[in-house]
C-alpha cells in the first residue's frame, strides 16, 4: 500500500495530524522516526499509511493527474485559498498521495469527505452510505473500471 504524503503546515502537531489521520501519535513518530513526538518542523514531509486515513476528515488526496486548478474547482475554492491553508509555496507543484486539506463550507448543502475501501465494498454500497451515485463515484475519483476497486484504496465522496 502506498503512502500518503503530508506536508507539515503552521500550526500542526502529531496529536491533531493522529486526529485528522485516525491513528495515534506514537504511530506516526515511529514510521517517520520521530524521536521527539513533540517536536516537528513546518515544511517536514511525513509519510502515513494509507489505511489511517479517517473517513471523516475535510482531506483531499492528490492523485496522478491532479492540478490545483483542477481540485479547487472540484470542491467550490480557489487556487489561492488551497495554497495558503496547505502552506504551498509553488502551487504548480503538487505530487500524487499528498494531502491537502480543504476548506471548510459554512453552507453544509454539500460537503467532501474521503472513504477507505474496506474488504466487500462495492460503490454501490460506498454511495449509498454517503447519500451520493455511482457516477458521481466515478467521475470525481477518475474511476475507469467500476467494478475494479480495492480494500485501502482512498476515494473522494461528494454528497
Amino acid at each position: 500500500m502506498e503512502n500518503i504524503i503530508y506536508v507539515v503546515v503552521p500550526g500542526d502537531t502529531l496529536w491533531k495530524l493522529a486526529e485528522t489521520f485516525g491513528t495515534d501519535v506514537n504511530t506516526i513518530a515511529r514510521y517517520n522516526g520521530i524521536a521527539d513526538p513533540d517536536y516537528i518542523e513546518v515544511g517536514q514531509v511525513l509519510r502515513i499509511p494509507a489505511e489511517n486515513i479517517s473517513d471523516n476528515t475535510d482531506i483531499y488526496v492528490v492523485r496522478s493527474g491532479d492540478t490545483l486548478f483542477d481540485i479547487a474547482r472540484l470542491h467550490n475554492t480557489t487556487i489561492d485559498e488551497l495554497a495558503t491553508i496547505n502552506g504551498l509555496d509553488n502551487p504548480n507543484h503538487i505530487e500524487p498521495g499528498q494531502v491537502l486539506r480543504l476548506p471548510t463550507e459554512n453552507d453544509n448543502s454539500s460537503t467532501v469527505k474521503v472513504y477507505t475501501v474496506r474488504s466487500g465494498d462495492t460503490l454501490w454500497k460506498i454511495a449509498q452510505k454517503f447519500g451520493t451515485t455511482v457516477i458521481d463515484l466515478i467521475n470525481v475519483n477518475r474511476i475507469t473500471n467500476p467494478d475494479l476497486i480495492y480494500p485501502g484504496q482512498v476515494l473522494t465522496v461528494r454528497k
